[in-house]
């Protein structure tokens, strides 16, 4: 999933307001330092699924020729991706 920078901020905004609501967290820091650091997980989690991405499109494209050109890319992509993730414990 790609987000931008706006998206990523309101994601992070939605998951402070909820854990708050509900209780789950209590603050150790400043409010925007915990926004910041959900901030930060988001986009790191993001940035480590674009680098997946690339690597699945490098590997189809090293091995396109070979399976022909019959092959559904968009469906070897997710098979890809999704065993890459899975081996890495990556949640998608």
């Amino acid at each position: 999933m790609r987000l931008n920078e706006q998206e990523m901020k309101g994601l992070a905004d939605f998951i402070y307001e909820r854990l708050m609501k509900r209780e789950m967290i209590t603050l150790k820091s400043e409010e925007s330092e915990v926004r910041r650091r959900i901030y930060e997980a988001i986009e790191k989690d993001i940035r480590a699924e674009q680098a997946l991405d690339e690597e699945v499109e490098k590997i189809i494209d090293e091995h396109i020729q070979r399976a022909g050109e019959d092959i559904n890319r968009r469906k070897l992509f997710k098979m890809i991706k999704h065993k890459l993730a899975r081996e890495r414990g990556l949640v998608l």
